[in-house]
């Protein structure tokens, strides 16, 4: 089972390319879409999960013509978005059994599958408190629920640990690789460390377009040689810090400790260290980070 992305392009009226002949192949298990913020992850998403309608291009769901067939792929797929509604005075178990509904589950078969889908997210506890009390964590985890409701071979995630708490999001990363072991798990983030621990493979967008496909070790090599450790006087890195590309800066009362980007020892007094998937992510979009 795979999904095949073949020459997918979206323009928007004003000739606006939020995709620009996409080619990408995802198998079976975790797969990351690593992007800024308007790279087209949701675009992409979006249009796999038939909510929007690709300009060019072809699309194969476990062999399902996309375009032909929307309702056959629908069928095997579930999507968690980056926002989605949730009715506040209803229960987990009330929710899910009216997505359950919309789904065409049957009355029985949609109630075993509404306990288990909450058994699976650690739910159950919970499952009598009203959705209006729900932390950010559990409306998440909910979102993960309703997804999986009808077993899906492919599970679309978008920004699922974005606002979350490092509990939670730990919880949350751990879910879903359990979740991959037998299905398509595509997890569309910004936050490089979501991908490093749980994903075995990643592709990089950047401005609608793919910029890197493999393995996050792979992604990492990009920064090979080019990862440096500066401790500055405050009043120096003042000064030099607009030519220096940062990855991060720790302030001591009277210091910074960088970590910086560079072909080269940065200001001749560079330490090298080894790279991280952040670090290999960096190189390769030439963003840059506070």
């Amino acid at each position: 089972m795979e999904i095949r992305f073949e020459g997918v392009q979206k323009i928007y009226p004003g000739q606006v390319k939020a995709l620009d002949g996409i080619d990408l192949t995802i198998p079976v298990g975790m797969y990351g879409l690593l992007g800024p913020n308007g790279a087209g992850k949701t675009t992409l998403m979006r249009i796999l999960c038939t909510l929007m309608e690709p300009t060019a291009g072809k699309i194969t769901v476990d062999g399902i013509d996309r375009l032909v067939e929307p309702e056959r792929v629908r069928r095997i797929l579930g999507y968690l978005p980056q926002e989605f509604g949730l009715y506040r005075r209803l229960t987990a178990p009330e929710y899910l059994d009216f997505v359950g509904s919309m789904k065409g589950l049957s009355g029985a078969e949609r109630r075993r599958q509404v306990a288990d889908v909450l058994e699976r997210v650690n739910l159950t506890h919970e499952r009598r408190k009203p959705l209006g009390g729900y932390s950010g964590g559990m409306k998440r985890r909910l979102g993960i629920a309703q997804a999986l409701l009808g077993d899906p071979k492919i599970l679309v995630v978008d920004e699922p640990t974005a606002g979350l708490d490092p509990e939670e999001r730990l919880r949350f990363r751990n879910l879903l690789a359990d979740l991959s072991t037998s299905r398509i798990v595509l997890l569309s983030t910004h936050i490089a460390s979501d991908i490093e621990a749980t994903c075995q493979s990643v592709a990089v967008m950047q401005k609608g377009r793919v910029r890197f496909t493999g393995s996050p070790t792979a992604l990492m090599q990009a920064a090979a040689g080019q990862v440096w450790q500066l401790d500055l006087p405050a009043a120096e890195y003042e000064r030099v810090r607009s030519t220096l590309k940062v990855v991060s800066a720790r302030r001591t009362s009277d210091a910074v400790s960088l970590r910086v980007l560079a072909p080269e020892r940065p200001l001749g007094i560079g330490e090298s260290l080894p790279p991280t998937l952040e670090d290999g992510y960096l190189c390769l979009t030439g963003e840059g980070a506070a």
